[in-house]
């Protein structure tokens, strides 16, 4: 399983503005959740930091529970991205569309901690982290591999 992003926009000139939110302004793009033949794409240029703290905390909720459904609701457009899980298995599909993955739920462990990882390494690539210690803090919550 493979959660990609492909960058739109990194507003990264934005980030000293007063009313400049960087869950939700500094980096948008489009996201493609992909296990086998089966691929969800997300295609209306969403926050990538909100995107990638909201799997983490619904993959956090997940590891928690033996049964459990959470929503990841999309404020730019009108989806929602839905998980379900039951034992082991996690479904996870889309609302507006009929494309959903069925994977185990460690496979979905291990591709969000690698996501958050090439999202975190692109941002570090691209911008001086530690001139803005907002986005420091924000990048050190997400979880990656070798926080497990």
């Amino acid at each position: 399983m493979n959660i990609e992003f492909k960058v739109n926009a990194l507003n990264f000139d934005r980030l000293i503005e007063e009313n400049f939110s960087l869950h939700y302004d500094f980096l948008l793009g489009d996201i493609q959740i992909r296990h086998g033949l089966e691929i969800l794409n997300i295609n209306f240029n969403i926050p990538l930091l909100d995107f990638a703290n909201g799997i983490s905390i619904i993959m956090n909720e997940l590891n928690s529970r033996k049964e459990a459904r959470y929503e990841f609701d999309f404020t730019e457009g009108e989806g929602l991205l839905i998980f379900t899980k039951n034992g082991n298995d996690l479904s996870i599909f889309l609302d507006y569309d009929e494309s959903f993955l069925n994977v185990n739920f460690i496979i979905f462990l291990y591709a969000v901690y690698d996501f958050n990882k090439k999202l975190i390494d692109f941002i570090e690539k691209n911008v001086e982290v530690n001139r803005f210690r907002e986005l420091g803090d924000l990048l050190d919550n997400l979880i990656i591999g070798d926080k497990l």
